[in-house]
């Protein structure tokens, strides 16, 4: 997944530290016998603090970091077989927002409650 950074929330590129707990939606893929990331087909754990470095590329994109969404509509825009749940990013956590309703964090935790 690729977020494309909202210029008017980072004008020079600069994240933006959490105060509180952020609500938010992930996408995830149902296999067999867990849930899946749609593009690293990385298992989840459910209730886990999940961290990552965030990397921005070509001065717009950020394509390493925690993928989310801002609210369960924009998750829905996804086509496939996916479910969406409800997911914190803590507070204190680095975070992009994107252009099309799109979060990058480095930390989130996914609960298994449905978004």
């Amino acid at each position: 997944m690729c977020l494309i950074i909202d210029r008017e929330t980072h004008p020079n590129n600069e994240s933006i530290i959490l105060n509180e707990d952020m609500v938010v939606c992930k996408v995830l893929l149902p296999t067999i016998k867990e849930y899946t990331t749609p593009f690293r087909d990385m298992p989840v754990t459910f209730n886990q603090l999940y961290t990552a470095s965030i990397k921005i590329h070509r001065n717009s994109r950020i394509e390493e970091g925690l993928h989310s969404f801002k609210s369960k509509t924009k998750a829905m825009e996804w086509t496939g077989f996916i479910k969406i749940f409800k997911a914190i990013i803590p507070k204190g956590s680095e975070v992009y927002y994107g252009i099309n309703g799109d979060i990058v964090s480095n930390q989130l935790i996914i609960t298994d409650e449905q978004c």
